[in-house]
């Protein structure tokens, strides 16, 4: 092939480089072209790194065949190659005396050529050509000329692409990341889900989040996630200042290490990671936490991905700062509820003897009407005695902190307790509390006192918004298979607790939201509010701490129908989990 027809087609090559990204092919095949027309043994076009002050070896050909050491890498300054990206125009073996390092990307090579390749005044790229024949290379020919600016516009090209896709996934993640901090104000659910988010949408190996214990002054990673299943450091404490996280809270700039081996405040938490990057988050001038990406690979992250970082970090910071915000005041509500209501408790108790107390002088001298006025006084203080303890109760469910002790008991004996406690209150509301009859429900290990109280709790709302004359019923029966396969896969036998009233049906709307803390129901057909917003939250807690699932049955009939399953046989003691 003439030197006007390699030249031509090098041009065609060029501008086929310019209209497309796949830069891979088109690289290849110019430099198999500089092998045939320059009979070097070996071409190879490596592009700069300023970050890393490195040259990396990109692309590669070769007329021998063989692996080429394409991905490895010099130093600036250092090798053939990392001398000519330090210097303009074209350096040869000739050109160093012996003493010099002539390091070639082959060895034995005895002629080579290192040629810049130039963008305005900065240098992309080396081409280079190997020859283990001394003298075989020579840097002239239209081809060559041709070849090295095709070359230097295709690797501006490239970054130019890289650069767009660079922002395109900037603006990817960003918005990814917004929805998720819009999402949720669970400080938990927040930092794992955007761990996740930014570990899968940058294609990071590992990604982790921790913030300052405001009580210890401590670092606590407290969200990570990994592309491959490793032990991960949740919970891990550490000093402010002490490694690169550590060190990254203390100053309030992200740090970027390209080896961790040789970075001398790195304090090694998975034994595979090579590079490491952390970014700051913070509350005004106040550092709070960290954002940080490691890889196993060294040098895996660039200055892009360092501006990507703390773009994505300081996007997050004030969500974060808000749901930590939100869940101390949340602490904060929960600690003056236990202390009110522990308050309240015992002045009830009293109210409740002494109720007791004027009862019985009020039989014995025979006063019947005002014994009506009685009774209604002493249901309201069952009813308040119940949503008080039901509340402190609830709290202590939350924390994890209420103990489970099931016992071997009779289900029907807890039910005959439930009507017998609250027989005052549904002979004041003039309701009729009864238990339905069943086959009979065989013995169960159960917290007797747990499960009397959630009965107690479904039974006296049931009373409270039932009409007068209208009934409210209370059945226990072993659980069909079909019911205990939709609500506890794999459970076994169960037990299935019934509590249904006349009273007004709770909307449609509402029955998602029904058990959950100080949650309202505005019923369809009363002005009566139901407020449900503590003693059901109760009731899904204590369920739950069994092991069991609670529900609101709709099937088209009137009044409401709550439901809870129970494992039949619970024989260990548990403590009260979190819902």
């Amino acid at each position: 092939m003439s030197e006007v027809m390699v030249t031509a087609r090098i041009c065609q090559l060029g501008l086929h480089a310019s209209q497309t990204e796949d830069l891979d092919s088109v690289a290849r095949e110019m430099l198999r072209i500089a092998v045939e027309v320059s009979g070097a043994t070996f071409a190879g076009l490596a592009t700069t790194d300023m970050l890393h002050q490195e040259v990396v070896l990109r692309w590669a050909a070769s007329s021998e065949g063989g692996t080429l050491p394409e991905g490895a890498r010099r130093y600036l300054g250092c090798g053939l190659a990392g001398r000519a990206a330090k210097r303009p125009g074209v350096l040869s073996l000739e050109d160093l005396p012996a003493t010099k390092d002539l390091e070639t990307w082959l060895p034995g090579m005895l002629s080579s050529l290192a040629i810049p390749l130039q963008v305005g005044e900065g240098v992309v790229g080396i081409l280079c050509l190997e020859s283990p024949i001394a003298g075989r290379l020579r840097a002239d020919g239209a081809w060559l000329e041709e070849l090295t600016r095709s070359l230097s516009m295709a690797i501006r090209n490239l970054r130019s692409v890289e650069v767009g896709r660079h922002r395109l996934n900037q603006l990817m993640v960003l918005g990814e990341v917004s929805r998720i901090i819009t999402s949720t104000m669970d400080l938990d659910v927040l930092l794992q889900r955007t761990a996740d988010c930014v570990r899968e949408q940058l294609g990071y190996q590992i990604v982790g989040i921790g913030l300052v214990d405001d009580d210890t002054g401590r670092v606590i990673h407290c969200a990570a996630s990994s592309e491959h299943p490793m032990p991960l450091p949740i919970g891990h404490k550490q000093a402010v200042g002490e490694g690169v996280t550590g060190e990254v809270v203390k100053t309030g700039r992200s740090i970027l290490v390209g080896d961790v081996r040789h970075h001398d405040n790195y304090v090694m938490l998975s034994p595979n990671v090579r590079s490491e990057l952390c970014a700051p988050l913070r509350d005004g001038t106040r550092t709070f936490g960290f954002l940080d990406a490691e890889s196993d690979t060294p040098y895996a992250f660039d200055a892009e991905d360092r501006s990507l970082l703390e773009m994505v970090a300081e996007h997050m910071s004030q969500a974060i700062s808000n749901a930590r915000s939100l869940k101390q005041i949340g602490r904060l509500r929960k600690d003056m509820t236990s202390m009110l209501v522990h308050d309240l408790r015992s002045p009830l108790g009293v109210v409740l003897t002494s109720l007791e107390v004027l009862r019985m002088a009020l039989v014995r001298q025979g006063m019947t009407e005002r014994l009506r006025v009685l009774d209604a006084a002493q249901s309201a203080s069952e009813e308040m005695l119940i949503l008080v303890s039901g509340l402190l109760d609830l709290n202590k469910l939350e924390a994890g902190e209420f103990p489970v002790r099931p016992r071997m008991c009779q289900p029907h004996e807890i039910v005959r307790s439930v009507i017998g406690r609250l027989s005052v209150v549904a002979a004041a509301r003039q309701v009729s509390l009864e238990a339905a009859p069943t086959d009979g429900a065989p013995a169960a290990m159960l917290d007797v006192d747990l499960i009397t109280r959630v009965l107690e709790n479904l039974a006296a709302n049931g009373l409270k918004y039932t009409p007068e004359g209208g009934r409210v019923l209370i059945a226990v029966e072993p659980a069909s298979s079909e019911v205990t396969a939709g609500s506890l896969p794999g459970c076994g036998a169960a037990l299935l607790f019934t509590v249904s009233d006349n009273g007004p049906e709770i909307p449609s709307e509402a029955r998602d939201r029904i058990f959950e803390m100080f949650a309202t129901a505005e019923p369809r057909r009363s002005d009566v509010r139901h407020s449900t917003g503590l003693g059901l939250a109760f009731c899904k807690r204590a369920v739950e701490a069994h092991g069991g699932s609670i529900w609101l049955a709709c099937d088209g009939a009137s009044g409401n129908r709550f439901q809870f399953l129970l494992p039949h046989n619970r024989p260990e003691a548990s403590a009260g989990t979190r819902s």
